[in-house]
């Protein structure tokens, strides 16, 4: 998903470094602008904070959460193909 939504910010002349400063700038180009839904800007943040738990604080996922967030990664990939190919990456 980190990646999918990168790739959305690829055109804009700011590159951020961390997964925030993406999460942030995404948000603020393309969430709060309505092209992509706010329920995937929170899917988003869903992932990024799952995460974040297992990379520094250890804690892994339950079969069901795992399940959920690779359905919704999905989802949110889809999402941003098409507005790929909508040609929609650059509010």
């Amino acid at each position: 998903m980190f990646d999918a939504a990168r790739s959305l910010l690829a055109p804009h002349p700011v590159d951020p470094k961390t997964h925030r400063g993406v999460l942030q700038l995404f948000s603020e180009k393309f969430v709060k602008t309505g092209v992509i839904p706010v329920e995937a800007g929170r899917s988003l943040k869903r992932a990024e904070t799952s995460r974040y738990i297992a990379d520094y604080e250890g804690q892994g996922l339950h079969l069901p959460e795992a399940a959920a967030l690779v359905r919704e990664a999905e989802e949110f990939v889809s999402l941003v193909q098409q507005v790929h190919a909508q040609g929609s990456a650059a509010p």
